[in-house]
């Protein structure tokens, strides 16, 4: 294990990806930036923020689903993505597993008529989060590892 942190009563821990099985992990979680910004996404039935990630399905790989995730939630089309770490969120007994992706955006396409209403860039991750929790910790270990 990489290291933990609580926050709220949620513990969040990083693990290499050699720890969990591939199996383990469901859902896969892209911080993503373009030029100088931060990358997120509101969903059509929330007003919040989140960013791109969603389940893996069925037959796919852990960077299949980061890849269509962040098509399918920002458009984005020209990128590079490289897995960072798993990531697990504990809430009482209930315990989750996710790989955490960073991505690169240098172009986007239009936004898939799909679930997303609208992408928008920051300098820093939104007031207004999803997970407000969960979403500064992912974006934090992201930062540290890429020097910023």
């Amino acid at each position: 294990m990489m290291e933990d942190m609580e926050i709220n009563n949620i513990k969040i821990h990083f693990y290499d990806f050699e720890q969990i099985e591939s199996k383990e992990i469901k859902f896969t979680a892209t911080i993503t930036r373009y030029k100088d910004s931060w990358v997120y996404v509101q969903h059509k039935e929330r007003k919040t923020w989140d960013i791109p990630g969603g389940h893996v399905e069925e037959g796919e790989n852990l960077i299949e689903s980061a890849k269509r995730e962040l098509f399918e939630e920002s458009g984005a089309s020209k990128y590079t993505i490289e897995p960072m770490c798993v990531y697990s969120v504990s809430i009482g007994n209930t315990i989750s597993f996710g790989g955490l992706f960073f991505a690169e955006v240098e172009t986007f396409s239009e936004l898939p008529d799909m679930e997303m209403n609208k992408v928008e860039f920051f300098s820093t991750h939104p007031t207004n989060l999803t997970y407000p929790d969960i979403l500064p910790v992912l974006q934090n270990k992201v930062e540290i590892y890429i020097g910023r």
